[in-house]
């Protein structure tokens, strides 16, 4: 099982269990991690359907006298029932962007000379070699690459870029097992950045300092293919 067949799998059903998920969490902890804090998020909004809200919450008659304390009661139980789920939701849905984020951010510790300002173009036979392991590829218009590797992130070599702008170094992170369903901007530890939807998975732009701007971004975006298309 890969890790998006897994989060496919556990996404759908937070408490979902076979030998497959169970394999597959035992030998990622990315994937252990990430299935835990959506079982933890399902069990807040289990816990908060579970208030059982009184029937003279949802009249929408105006309560006499006699019933005024009982039904204040019940309208205040239903909006903390609403509120927990809408938390909930809010971080079900952020806390897996925020954790590729945190790691995109600790994976650039590891490769400190990829920030140097440098007018050399990198090997282009190496930069197609690095982009090809993960079936990606340069189209023209992206700018001046001068760096180019295949890391090791969450699981899968991917590839790793730098190009050089008017701003300075820019790095540019193709993750085609990660997925963002809209752009999320980041500003942790000295970089700023944006996860970006791509036609397979996401790309993640950071800059040191100024933020990587949008001309850039929509270009970067376009000039990343893939084999097949």
């Amino acid at each position: 099982m890969t890790c998006q067949e897994f989060r496919a799998a556990v996404g759908a059903d937070p408490r979902a269990s076979s030998a497959e998920i169970e394999s597959h969490a035992a030998s990622c902890a990315d994937c252990r991690a990430w299935r835990l804090e959506l079982q933890r998020m399902d069990e807040v909004i289990r816990r908060a359907l579970a208030i059982d809200v009184d029937a003279s919450a949802i009249r929408l008659a105006r309560p006499d006298s006699r019933r005024a304390g009982r039904s204040w009661r019940g309208w205040a139980m239903a909006a903390g029932v609403v509120c927990a789920i809408l938390v909930a939701s809010v971080l079900w849905i952020a806390t897996p962007h925020a954790a590729l984020a945190d790691d995109v951010v600790a994976h650039m510790s590891e490769e400190p000379n990829a920030w140097t300002r440098t007018d050399v173009a990198a090997d282009p036979a190496k930069v197609a070699r690095v982009l090809a392991r993960s079936g990606v590829k340069l189209r023209e218009g992206a700018g001046l690459a001068t760096y180019a590797n295949s890391c090791w992130f969450r699981g899968h070599y991917v590839p790793h870029l730098v190009f050089q702008t008017g701003t300075g170094p820019v790095t540019v992170m193709v993750l085609t097992e990660e997925h963002v369903a809209a752009p999320v901007e980041f500003d942790e530890q000295g970089y700023s950045g944006v996860l970006v939807p791509a036609h397979r998975g996401a790309l993640a732009i950071l800059g040191r300092g100024a933020k990587p701007g949008r001309e850039f971004t929509a270009r970067v975006r376009a000039a990343i293919g893939y084999t097949g298309t």
